[in-house]
C-alpha cells in the first residue's frame, strides 16, 4: 500500500495542486501512510528481535527520514489547507519548481510504483516476483 501512496505523491505533487475535495483526499492519504509506517515499525521490531534487533545505522536512518518527512508535512499541510478552499480539481502547479526536481520525483514515483507491483505480485504468488529474494521451500 505504501508504495502506491508514495508513487501517487511523487508523481502528482511536483506537477499538480490538489484543490477542493482533492485536498481532503491528499490529507487522508498522508494519514494512511503515517498509520501504515507506524504499524510497519512495530512489525519490523518484532520480526527483527530474534535476529538481534535493528542495526544502529538503520535506527538513525529511520529517525532522519522521520525528521525530513515531518518537515515536508509541516510545509505541505498549510498549502493543502489553502488548496481546500478552491474548487475541486487537480490543477497544474502554479508555483515554480525546477524541471530537474519535477522529473527526478516523477522517476522516483515510477520506480516505487514498479517496486509496489513486484511486492504485490510476490504476495499474490506470481511466479518470479519474489526476485531478488527467494522463498524457502516448505
Amino acid at each position: 500500500m505504501r508504495d502506491f501512496l508514495y508513487a501517487t505523491f511523487f508523481v502528482t505533487l511536483p506537477w499538480y495542486q490538489w484543490q477542493g475535495f482533492w485536498a481532503a483526499v491528499l490529507i487522508i492519504m498522508l494519514m494512511a501512510e503515517i498509520a501504515a509506517t507506524l504499524a510497519d515499525f512495530m512489525v519490523e521490531e518484532q520480526v527483527r528481535r530474534p535476529l538481534g534487533g535493528l542495526y544502529a545505522g538503520e535506527r538513525i536512518t529511520h529517525a532522519l527520514m522521520g525528521i525530513v518527512y515531518g518537515a515536508m508535512l509541516a510545509l505541505l499541510i498549510p498549502i493543502a489547507i489553502g488548496w481546500s478552499r478552491s474548487s475541486a480539481q487537480l490543477a497544474p502547479l502554479s508555483t515554480y519548481a525546477s524541471g530537474a526536481l519535477r522529473w527526478a520525483l516523477t522517476a522516483m514515483g515510477i520506480g516505487v510504483f514498479l517496486s509496489g507491483l513486484r511486492d504485490l505480485g510476490s504476495v499474490l504468488g506470481v511466479p518470479y516476483s519474489e526476485w531478488p529474494w527467494r522463498r524457502k521451500s516448505l
